[in-house]
């Protein structure tokens, strides 16, 4: 039988290890508390009003000029950063060209509990509409729009059509990035897609990472030499 010394040496060595996780919980939940206590939140919080283009010329049923936005922090901190992607509905079929897109930059922090005027501009981002700032999960949004319901489905009959998709990305003040995703209807209603704590990365880092991807660089030394002589 191990002797009592040997026994209270195991048992204190066991509350020890015990105690240091629950001392470790603690702080996380404390620190997740202060982090929720400063999250923002964003979201659209009026019917867009669109730009007319000097052609009068529409994408998906909006124009072309961009669509000017209400965007409203609801959360309890600022928001930094703020990025923004819309995107038409995914293509149908494969080979048919994507839908236009644009984009939205705010540059000043927007504190909690304000609003502020966005305009949307064409283009903007390079990021295919199949990229979603979420970083996990199978139901994970995407930057496009669902796909157009097909005509005479139980989906066309019963739903409005969802036009536009509005992927928002920004950070808190510990540098945490959060998204918000958000459908608009060809009724000119927004819907909820989502909000996400803490995505892996912002709109604009996945649009560089792209650019960095997708951009033709020098061949080195070692390359040219070894490339066949004419």
């Amino acid at each position: 039988m191990p002797d009592l010394a040997s026994l209270a040496t195991f048992i204190a060595a066991v509350a020890g290890i015990v105690v240091i996780f629950i001392t470790l919980r603690q702080v996380r939940l404390a620190q997740e508390a202060r982090y929720d206590s400063c999250r923002p939140l964003l979201y659209p919080s009026e019917r867009p009003t669109l730009a007319q283009s000097t052609t009068g010329e529409t994408v998906s049923g909006l124009s072309a000029a961009g669509p000017r936005l209400m965007l409203l922090n609801a959360g309890s901190g600022v928001a930094t950063n703020v990025r923004g992607a819309i995107y038409g509905p995914k293509p149908s079929e494969p080979g048919l060209p994507a839908p236009e897109h644009h984009y939205l930059r705010l540059e000043l922090p927007l504190p909690d509990k304000e609003s502020v005027p966005v305009v949307g501009a064409p283009g903007g981002w390079i990021l295919p509409g199949d990229t979603s700032v979420v970083g996990r999960g199978a139901d994970r949004p995407t930057l496009y729009a669902p796909p157009r319901p097909t005509p005479g489905s139980q989906q066309y009959e019963a739903a409005p059509t969802v036009v536009w998709r509005l992927t928002l990305t920004y950070q808190d003040i510990f540098r945490r990035y959060h998204a918000s995703v958000f459908d608009l209807t060809d009724q000119l209603v927004w819907r909820c897609v989502g909000f996400f704590p803490g995505i892996p990365k912002d709109i604009e880092e996945l649009d560089r990472e792209r650019r960095v991807q997708t951009t033709p660089r020098p061949a080195t030394t070692e390359e040219l030499m070894s490339y066949p002589q004419q």
